[in-house]
């Protein structure tokens, strides 16, 4: 197909559209949450502390872990709880003036990514499991 059969919308056309669908002053689109993760944190949180479960420390778009997301925004990252429990008073003891946002991630991506790589990595690091 010739690229003549793609034509994408004048710029104005979509400013317009995303504004009138939020509501909002301005908007940006992203196409995945490493993506979405990075700006919001980068635009909202740079410089500050950002807290989050340690049982959420997850890695989202196939291979961005969010340390490294965290580490590319600016954010400091403060992480509470243990990995498979983090209760509401550990939130609530982590929180003080430097605190910029608390990330919480969506159960479904905490679910679809808990396996155990360590097995395989140890092996091909000579180490013993």
């Amino acid at each position: 197909m010739s690229s003549k059969h793609f034509q994408s919308a004048p710029a104005s056309d979509c400013y317009d559209g995303r504004t009138t669908l939020t509501g909002c002053e301005d908007s940006l689109i992203v196409n995945n949450n490493a993506a979405a993760t990075l700006l919001t944190l980068q635009s909202l949180c740079a410089g500050r502390e950002v807290i989050i479960s340690r049982g959420q420390l997850i890695e989202i778009g196939g291979s961005f872990r969010l340390l490294e997301i965290f580490t590319l925004s600016g954010a400091r990252l403060r992480e509470v709880g243990t990995t498979n429990r983090t209760r509401i008073e550990d939130y609530a003891a982590a929180i003080h003036s430097r605190t910029a946002a608390i990330l919480r991630v969506n159960p479904s991506l905490e679910a679809a990514t808990n396996c155990w790589e360590g097995r395989n990595a140890a092996s091909s690091l000579d180490v013993p499991v």
